[in-house]
């Protein structure tokens, strides 16, 4: 992607109003606490200058990066970028479905990560983004394999049911993306 796709607010001056490639180069944090994080009471307590934390994690789950980051105890991440178009789905179902307006870091991310885990299974390259992104921001532990998680992939079935059939067929996909081995699973269900 181009570089400009990172500016906030080009088009309404000279330069732009803030960067989510680089929020430092702009005075705007790109980590929790780190350099430029605003602590005091004014702007609402930093809601619009610490914006930068959650710009940079969504530029580095979309693109990917490697450093260590400016966190008071710095860490060394390596996140792999998951694209775009995944890294928005994640982040706009997060905000509309788990999120309020009084959500924290901490929040957003255990908001992402649930949403990934949904969309692609718990041990899924967008999650394991997910959650490597918030950790390279200094939000959260980095990523780590869970032992079972098996997700629901698709429900196969006719969308006209008569309601004097007897019985129904439905055709059930599941993924096994933990570490354990999976023979068999339970499925608990019902009819509305």
């Amino acid at each position: 992607l181009p570089t400009g796709v990172w500016l906030i607010g080009e088009d309404i001056s000279n330069s732009s109003l803030r960067s989510m490639s680089n929020p430092n180069s702009k005075g705007d944090p790109d980590t929790y606490l780190g350099t430029f994080y605003y602590t005091g009471t004014a702007d609402s307590g930093g809601v619009h200058t610490n914006s930068g934390v959650l710009n940079h994690w969504f530029y580095l789950l979309a693109v990917g990066g490697s450093g260590t980051n400016n966190a008071p105890i710095p860490d060394t991440y390596n996140v792999s970028g998951i694209g775009l178009d995944k890294a928005a789905e994640i982040a706009y179902l997060a905000e509309r479905d788990y999120l309020s307006p009084n959500a924290t870091f901490a929040d957003a991310r255990l908001a992402t990560i649930e949403v990934a885990s949904l969309l692609y299974c718990g041990n899924s390259p967008e999650a394991m983004a997910v959650t490597n992104a918030w950790y390279a921001v200094n939000v959260g532990e980095q990523y780590v394999a869970a032992a079972d998680d098996v997700a629901l992939k698709a429900i196969q079935t006719s969308d006209l049911i008569s309601c004097s059939a007897g019985s129904m067929t439905t055709n059930i996909t599941l993924k096994n993306e933990g570490l354990n081995p999976i023979a068999t699973a339970s499925i608990a269900y019902t009819i509305d």
